[in-house]
């Protein structure tokens, strides 16, 4: 079960960084 978690969380830290590039558009408007 641990092994299944952390490749969740390989996953997790992929996306966090491509999302928050995404998010600048919105902070920029505000």
């Amino acid at each position: 079960m641990t092994e299944r978690h952390r490749r969740r969380r390989s996953r997790y830290l992929l996306v966090l960084p491509r999302l928050p590039r995404h998010r600048p558009t919105r902070m920029g408007k505000k």
